[in-house]
């Protein structure tokens, strides 16, 4: 566990196991799945865990090196992202549900 962002943690290595495609076929599915399932005043703070995250400004080997750690299979490479606009539009639909 990150211990930096353990409810993004808890988020990130949950929804995206190994095996998550095995529950929603794309990554924004899976977002929105976290979203209706999760307390909302967990997801709020994995929401700021994620807003601090972000604010680092990290390059992406070091983005993937915590989402490594945090055991989240998702690769934004996959779909022609990099890490940091990945984790930067979980942030806007998490603001947009959670905050609006």
């Amino acid at each position: 566990m990150n211990v930096s962002y353990p409810n993004l943690d808890e988020f990130l290595g949950t929804y995206f196991h190994q095996d998550w495609r095995e529950d929603e076929p794309t990554a924004d599915r899976i977002v929105n799945k976290y979203l209706s399932e999760w307390p909302r005043d967990d997801a709020l703070l994995a929401l700021r865990e994620l807003e601090n995250l972000l604010s680092e400004n990290y390059g992406d080997a070091k983005l993937r090196e915590l989402l490594d750690e945090m055991g989240c299979y998702y690769d934004p490479l996959g779909d022609a992202m990099t890490c940091a606009s990945w984790l930067s539009g979980i942030r806007e639909k998490m603001t947009t549900q959670l905050l609006e």
